[in-house]
């Protein structure tokens, strides 16, 4: 689970890169503004499914779990 968290929190700083001009050592990795903005909404997108649908299929899993 910890793993799970771990991995699942660390694609919102990559979404923060992407889309910032400071983002990765003061260079920006998208160049035109606009797209650099959709690129960090993007991301943001895949990391809030992510962290909420496979989180809530952890729970899910360990509480149907027989011990």
């Amino acid at each position: 689970m910890g793993w799970f968290v771990l991995v699942g929190w660390a694609i919102y700083p990559l979404g923060y890169i992407l889309g910032t001009k400071g983002g990765l050592f003061g260079m920006q990795i998208v160049a035109d503004p606009a797209a650099a903005s959709h690129a960090m909404d993007i991301v943001y997108n895949i990391g809030d499914a992510v962290n909420k649908i496979g989180f809530g299929l952890v729970i899910y899993v360990l509480s149907r779990k027989e011990e």
